[in-house]
């Protein structure tokens, strides 16, 4: 049994962790889990079943975890987690926000346009290479290989829909920006140096 006085400082911990930020959940998650699982307190992520004298003592960790969590919030986005005073709810909530499909393949789509077309070259090989690996690494978690037909038609459905997504983000910076913009900032110029063909 682990003991609690670990947390008898926990607002002095200094949790190395980049605040969720809406753009960030996988390192996010990442992170929070390899922490708490560091402190031996992973399972405060689910719900598991308890003795009945056990459920004092895990409440009162589970409180003190939700805050240091909490803390890894970026505060435009406390208001999606101010409700919530479990790990486990605080977990899902982040989940449930930032894991579905469609937000994914946004996400996706957006770090695929900075790799391959970058508006400019920043970083070394290294990075740019860290960069390539970390997006190959979502694609095969969000497509994994399958096993049927149907999943296969899933599969396919969405790399469809981050093509599509991709596109929207390239026509909105080479055409509609340039056009709707002095429309909505009549003093402002854009200039695009990107072909349109």
């Amino acid at each position: 049994m682990l003991d609690s006085s670990i947390y008898t400082n926990y607002v002095n911990v200094h949790l190395s962790i980049e605040k969720l930020d809406g753009t960030n959940y996988d390192t996010w998650a990442s992170d929070i889990k390899l922490w708490l699982k560091r402190q031996g307190y992973v399972n405060h992520l689910t719900h598991p079943t308890l003795a009945e004298n056990e459920v004092f003592r895990r409440l009162k960790i589970d409180a003190q975890l939700c805050v240091v969590i909490k803390s890894t919030i970026h505060s435009s986005l406390k208001q999606f987690f101010c409700t919530y005073e479990t790990c486990s709810k605080v977990w899902e909530q982040a989940k449930l926000l930032y894991t579905n499909d469609t937000q994914r393949l946004y996400g996706m789509c957006q770090n695929l346009l900075t790799i391959v077309s970058p508006k400019r070259l920043d970083g070394t090989m290294a990075e740019y290479l860290g960069k390539l690996h970390a997006f190959l690494h979502d694609f095969n978690e969000l497509l994994p290989p399958t096993s049927t037909p149907y999943q296969e038609l899933e599969q396919r459905s969405k790399f469809f829909m981050m093509v599509i997504l991709t596109f929207v983000i390239k026509l909105w910076d080479l055409l509609l920006c340039p056009i709707l913009l002095p429309l909505v900032l009549p003093f402002c110029t854009c200039q695009v140096n990107t072909p349109l063909i």
